[in-house]
């Protein structure tokens, strides 16, 4: 994992996957997200070393970070990927129900 100088602007998960073609990001996008009142979480080395020991098997490592992220800081994770889903130290909720 690459080391990133304070104030260094650092990739986003959220450009990745709309490079993939996984995710659409238009301006309404963010107005929901921007007045539901969710916290955004910084990425910190903590999750960084919690990668391998909460979800070795998946994939997606910004996935992966984000399910370190959340079995660190305890947060629900509201996701419709099974094998987050399926985590056993993480707090999740399906976003399909």
């Amino acid at each position: 994992m690459p080391a990133y100088a304070p104030g260094t602007p650092q990739p986003q998960p959220r450009r990745f996957k709309a490079s993939l073609g996984r995710l659409t990001v238009t301006p309404a996008f963010f107005a929901p997200l921007e007045s539901s009142g969710l916290q955004e979480l910084p990425v910190a080395t903590t999750f960084a070393r919690q990668i391998d020991a909460v979800q070795p098997d998946h994939t997606d490592p910004f996935d992966r970070l984000i399910c370190a992220q959340a079995a660190t800081e305890g947060p629900t994770l509201v996701t419709t990927d099974k094998l987050l889903l399926a985590a056993p130290t993480v707090n999740t909720l399906d976003a399909r129900r």
